[in-house]
């Protein structure tokens, strides 16, 4: 007996491999079904873990001072932009409940802006209404 398998390849065509069965006593032949069932279930979870990793980025965009509706189209912050720019929001809050001391616009325009990109800076600037000169 041999088992023949039928791949695709990237051009839309299929060829054939075949590989002998092995003989009775071998764990080898349910390795061939149990193998594409780990993968699959491995690819599901995969797949969960990063649905709930992307869910969770949408909830801390949702509570970030960046309004990134920009004249009718969707900028969407990247994973690494909106983990910066929550650093820097969640640090300026802690130093604001610290001091008692409430910032200006532009200051905290500029500490929230450190390290992000100059589009990011602008939707921040943009969203606070503060003037985007001297970025």
């Amino acid at each position: 007996m041999e088992i023949v398998l039928i791949l695709t390849t990237k051009s839309g065509g299929c060829t054939t491999k075949k590989d002998p069965l092995p003989g009775p006593g071998s764990d080898t032949r349910m390795k061939y079904g149990h193998k594409d069932i780990r993968r699959t279930t491995a690819n599901a979870r995969e797949r969960h873990r990063m649905h709930n990793l992307n869910a969770a980025l949408d909830n801390l965009r949702s509570r970030l001072p960046v309004d990134t509706a920009n004249g009718g189209h969707h900028h969407k912050l990247s994973k690494i932009e909106t983990l910066r720019a929550a650093c820097n929001y969640i640090t300026i809050l802690t130093e604001t409940l610290q001091t008692g001391q409430p910032l200006s616009l532009t200051i905290l325009q500029r500490r929230l802006c450190e390290g992000l990109s100059h589009s990011t800076a602008n939707l921040i600037a943009k969203t606070l209404k503060v003037e985007t000169e001297g970025l």
